[in-house]
């Protein structure tokens, strides 16, 4: 690794010290099985003596999931390609391989094109740089956010061989690495080999390589399955980073949560799934699956006791401002009685005359999280208190899916609060 940075800082004037490591795919990592922090867009490729061989009309595109590649840093893509061979009888046929790096903010993207005997930022291949590239090279793009252009630079070149003005191709900005014959696209078809491809973040700008620039906040939303992704859902942590956006501020909002967790199971991944991340903001929201009593396994305690409950809040807060995180707490939300729950959970010591019967442990460990942030000083967005008032208007079966899970409304009004008071800490420093 420490071999392969003096290279690169080498060849590309990449500083060898910058922090942030490596995301490698190489011929093993098949379509099914590119994994995290990526997603197979399309199928298409297949393995042959080692080397990813990718045939029109298929190609293999990975794209990054928003929390982990959102354009809005300086990235470095390594990718050591060669041209089998071009359809030439394609109609507009420009190019047999592509790299795409894109993003969702504005005129970030740009695309470099790769054909047998020249590659090019320009689809039109004006202008462009003569290479064999039949043969094996390995083209290294530097994305310069402060200066918004792409810079191509080609195996030990010290200088870019092209610039190309970042911006958004076709009219449209994609979230994603691509790599790989594009398919369907009159412009690229044809065949190709990969040796690997590779990225990173980057902390330095070309234009003054000794100037850090500054990252985007990120914010770890932290929490059990109301904060997990959910189908086709918008769950808060995708809308809170699309509000920030709209309110100018530039911030990533990395989803942390994970179906039936309580505080317990969370503390075994914290360090991993949040500390990691070295987060600006955590939002945190415990609770249901703590409260929760199994009386349908016979239990008759939840299934974390409420001190314990507390302490795990707690630790999350100590260890949290131990990196410099500001907490923000949010409060569970209600629940209601529907014919499952109530077959699974309608006895002692629930009560199903009302919802509140269902809700009389949560509101205590609700309670427990106000007053750990009263005690602790940390930011409380009562989210609980909100919606249980607006349910008891108009019926919490028009904000929960299933009597547990917020729908698109509740998810709405949590990111909305949360929002009110995000905003103040990402421009005015206002922490605690």
């Amino acid at each position: 690794m420490i071999w392969t940075l003096l290279i690169l800082a080498a060849m590309t004037g990449i500083p060898a010290n910058d922090s942030a490591e490596w995301v490698t795919y190489t011929p093993t990592v098949t379509p099914d099985h590119a994994g995290p922090p990526w997603r197979t867009h399309r199928e298409g490729g297949t393995l042959a003596d080692g080397t990813l061989r990718l045939m029109s009309p298929n190609g293999y595109y990975i794209d990054a999931q928003p929390q982990f590649f959102d354009g809005s840093r300086n990235t470095v893509v390594e990718a050591r390609p060669r041209i089998l061979e071009r359809d030439k009888e394609a109609p507009g046929n420009h190019s047999a391989a592509e790299i795409w790096i894109g993003g969702p903010q504005p005129n970030t993207s740009c695309v470099l094109y790769l054909r047998e005997d020249a590659v090019s930022f320009n689809a039109s291949y004006a202008p462009s740089f003569n290479i064999d590239a039949t043969a094996m090279h390995t083209y290294r793009i530097w994305r310069d956010v402060p200066t918004k252009e792409a810079l191509l630079f080609v195996d030990d070149a010290e200088t870019p061989v092209l610039v190309s003005a970042l911006a958004a191709p076709h009219g449209h900005n994609i979230n994603r690495i691509l790599f790989g014959d594009s398919g369907g696209s009159a412009e690229v078809s044809g065949a190709s080999e990969w040796a690997f491809v590779r990225w990173r973040y980057v902390n330095r700008s070309l234009a003054d390589p000794k100037a850090e620039v500054a990252d985007p906040a990120s914010i770890v939303a932290f929490g059990d399955s109301t904060t997990a992704p959910r189908g086709p859902l918008h769950v808060y942590p995708e809308l809170l980073e699309g509000d920030l956006k709209k309110a100018g501020i530039s911030a990533r909002v990395i989803n942390a949560g994970v179906p039936g967790n309580t505080t317990a199971l969370a503390r075994q991944r914290f360090e991993k799934d949040v500390l990691a991340h070295k987060p600006s903001i955590t939002i945190i929201s415990f609770g249901i699956n703590d409260a929760a009593i199994d009386v349908w396994k016979g239990e008759t305690k939840p299934r974390v006791p409420l001190e314990e409950y507390e302490a795990n809040l707690r630790h999350f807060i100590e260890e949290l401002r131990k990196i410099g995180s500001t907490v923000v707490f949010f409060t569970p939300n209600p629940l209601a009685w529907t014919p499952e729950l109530k077959e699974m959970y309608g006895k002692p010591p629930y009560t199903t005359e009302t919802d509140g019967g269902f809700n009389f442990m949560l509101e205590h460990y609700a309670d427990a999280m106000r007053a750990v942030a009263a005690a602790e000083n940390v930011h409380l967005v009562d989210v609980r208190k909100e919606l249980a008032e607006l349910g008891d208007r108009v019926g919490m079966d028009l904000l929960l899916l299933d009597g547990m899970h917020p729908n698109d409304d509740a998810h709405r009004r949590t990111a909305d609060r949360l929002l009110e008071c995000l905003v103040p800490l990402l421009t005015n420093n206002d922490t605690r």
